[in-house]
């Protein structure tokens, strides 16, 4: 036991050492791209993975490299924070959308939102980063088409995205589906009371 709150202690400590004394810029260039195996952050830990969760955030985000490439490093360090806390919620969010927008990984990106949807089942930003990322960007329309399907569906953007049927019926379109999208439209028509949408979704079904 005390071997391992010596370990636990050096850890944090160097960590606490290293973001104080190391410039931003610096740390960026020279940033130490490391994942230690679920078994070694189980003995950093020492129970308190969410503590050791925190301090690996704060890594990533210093050290997130906006370049566009194919180095998983991001993503590694994405699922290290997930496998301490499964329960943080903006770790899946944050990154399906980085490892999309910015590093142009799509697989990677998909594969963190499919793990985030595993426990956020209702997550509308979850479902739309996947079928954004298969419909827009990977050219796997039919597939991606099925995540909007499901946000419509259920209902998942009212809270995120009132205005979430205008994109769908352009997704609708975009498949050729014309009768679809106009009937997206009028739903949307009949129960918003902006008088400028209104027009402008009248314009479009006549």
């Amino acid at each position: 036991m005390f071997k391992q709150i010596s370990i636990s202690f050096a850890f944090f400590l160097t960590f606490f050492l290293v973001n104080q004394s190391i410039q931003m810029p610096t740390l960026k260039k020279q940033s130490l791209r490391i994942i230690f195996p679920k078994e070694t952050n189980n003995l950093l830990a020492l129970g308190n993975k969410e503590i050791l969760s925190s301090l690996y955030w704060i890594n990533h985000i210093q050290t997130f490299d906006i370049k566009k490439n194919d180095d998983p490093h991001e993503f590694h360090s994405a699922n290290n924070i997930l496998e301490l806390s499964p329960y943080f919620y903006f770790n899946y969010k944050y990154n399906s959308l980085t490892l999309a927008i910015i590093k142009d990984q799509f697989k990677h990106s998909n594969e963190i939102s499919k793990r985030g949807l595993e426990i956020f089942p209702k997550s509308y930003d979850l479902f739309f980063q996947l079928g954004f990322n298969l419909f827009f960007l990977q050219d796997k329309e039919h597939e991606g088409e099925r995540y909007f399907d499901e946000i419509y569906e259920k209902n998942l953007y009212q809270e995120s995205n009132p205005l979430y049927p205008l994109m769908y019926s352009r997704v609708k379109r975009k498949s050729n589906k014309e009768l679809i999208s106009k009937k997206i439209l009028k739903e949307f028509y009949q129960k918003t009371d902006d008088q400028k949408l209104r027009r402008a979704i009248k314009e479009r079904i006549n």
